[in-house]
């Protein structure tokens, strides 16, 4: 297994500019695309069947590329020019999600192409989006200071009324929101970490929207990531370092405990690090735009305006080597996991199946009647998630269906499962408790003892010089 990194500039000097697909632990480049300039890029995946598409900058257009492809294999028009962009597959199926200059929000199912979803959701242009890992939940950023938290569901069903709403709207950054990133886990306990031009990280929870913690870092944030076991936040500054903020963190006891929670305000100035111990400087002056951390959380990729990509070792936080620049800002960077099999050429050759075509995206919602004569779209068996183009129609040539009552089972095995892991949990804690008690007692009674015998001591020497005392006072009474 390998990871490998995707990044696109948001302008070049170069008509046939290069975006590039390579190795982050080796120099290799797998795969390179050209005339790839994008305000945002979103790809599906590495290996035989996969896509990426492409907001072109200053053009209401997507330009789709084919894994294996160097030029663009599909061009569609788009109601306006798209400045974020994202896919999820979910469902079954493969959507794509895309935020405007005037900052609506638009969802594209890319099997049949239809517009299921328009919506007036920021006051400016959408600046980021991110969806969660497990595809439930969507995250929209934009220059009116506006965070939106969306239920992905809500956006993709097939009826504009009602108009889907965000569940939370998060309004405490004061200027336009330049980055966002989810952690990985269930639904209920994914945390949120948005960046702003006004110099502070905020940390929500996205279950409920509460503001657990705010960092303040003095100058704009333009770039934001967070390790996969949620150890460290990074922090991409204007001025061209990195900042590392820990989110655990060693008390006055020896104990390890959270750094973030309860409307805390943490500081992450560069007064904070005067050593530059929690500092990456590779970018020198150049405004960091991009960061991404790998599976692993030992490398940390990034990229600035200058076009400059690094990948920088997390424990000793040097470089430990440089990708291929481009000539211009980079707007997009993206870290995948795939096995080294599956980009080989070899994968490319041409016995393996054409995906067809992409229907063209549609500029308009759809209406009645396109809803009541479509298909339900689902892939076939055998079919990899990336390979959007092979589907098949039709609940009858649906190969696996879902077993509910399995699924149910299987929930119930491991919730015992959790409940027998908890209780011997809390015995253990408990044990550790007693014995810790007992420790303490021990000691108190050693101390105790060592404290009595430090006393006995000194009274004994304190009435040995009493009755030497009474001694000569008697003499001096017998003189008389």
């Amino acid at each position: 297994m390998d990871e490998s990194v995707f990044y696109t500039p948001s302008t070049a000097t170069d008509a046939a500019e290069l975006s590039f697909l390579a190795s982050i632990r080796s120099n290799k480049s797998h795969v390179q695309f050209r005339q790839c300039t994008a305000n945002a890029a979103s790809i599906t995946g590495t290996g035989q069947g996969h896509r990426l598409f492409v907001a072109c900058p200053e053009k209401a257009l997507i330009q789709v590329y084919l894994w294996g492809k160097e030029s663009p294999e599909q061009k569609m028009a788009v109601p306006e020019e798209l400045t974020s962009l994202s896919w999820v597959h979910i469902f079954g199926a493969g959507f794509l999600v895309g935020g405007g200059k005037s900052g609506r929000l638009y969802v594209w199912e890319l099997a049949s192409g239809y517009l299921l979803s328009a919506r007036e959701a920021h006051y400016q242009e959408v600046s980021c989006l991110e969806v969660s890992h497990d595809g439930q939940v969507l995250v929209s950023g934009g220059k009116d200071s506006r965070v939106l938290i969306w239920r992905l569901a809500d956006l993709i069903q097939f009826s504009s009324d009602p108009l889907p709403k965000p569940i939370h709207v998060l309004t405490n950054h004061s200027l336009p929101i330049t980055s966002i990133a989810l952690t990985k886990g269930i639904s209920n306990d994914i945390k949120l970490f948005t960046s702003s031009l006004d110099g502070e990280v905020r940390h929500y929870n996205v279950s409920n929207g509460e503001l657990l913690t705010t960092f303040i870092f003095g100058e704009p944030v333009n770039a934001l990531a967070v390790d996969p076991a949620q150890r460290y936040l990074y922090a991409g500054l204007s001025s061209g370092t990195i900042r590392l903020v820990p989110l655990f963190i060693v008390n006055h006891k020896n104990q390890l405990e959270s750094n973030t929670g309860c409307g805390k305000l943490v500081s992450a100035t560069s007064a904070d690090d005067p050593e530059s111990q929690f500092t990456i400087t590779s970018h020198q002056d150049s405004p960091v735009t991009c960061l991404q951390v790998s599976a692993d959380g030992g490398l940390l990729v990034s990229a600035d305006s200058a076009g400059k990509i690094f990948v920088n070792d997390t424990v000793s936080r040097q470089v430990a080597r440089q990708l291929r620049d481009c000539s211009g800002p980079i707007s997009t960077l993206r870290l995948l996991i795939n096995d080294l099999e599956r980009v080989e050429p070899s994968d490319l050759s041409t016995k393996a199946s054409t995906p067809r075509i992409l229907p063209n995206l549609k500029r308009s919602l759809i209406s009645d009647t396109e809803i009541s004569k479509h298909d339900i779209n689902i892939p076939a068996a055998g079919t990899p998630e990336g390979d959007i183009g092979s589907l098949a129609s039709g609940n009858e040539q649906l190969k696996e269906q879902f077993d509910l009552r399995g699924f149910l089972n299987q929930v119930r095995k491991e919730h015992v499962v959790y409940q027998l892991n908890t209780e011997e949990e809390a015995a253990v804690d408990q044990s550790v408790q007693q014995q810790q008690q007992d420790i303490d007692e021990n000691v108190s009674t050693q101390q105790y003892a060592s404290q009595l015998k430090e006393m006995t001591k000194a009274y004994n020497e304190l009435k040995r010089v009493h009755q030497d005392l009474y001694s000569e006072h008697l003499k001096l009474l017998d003189r008389d």
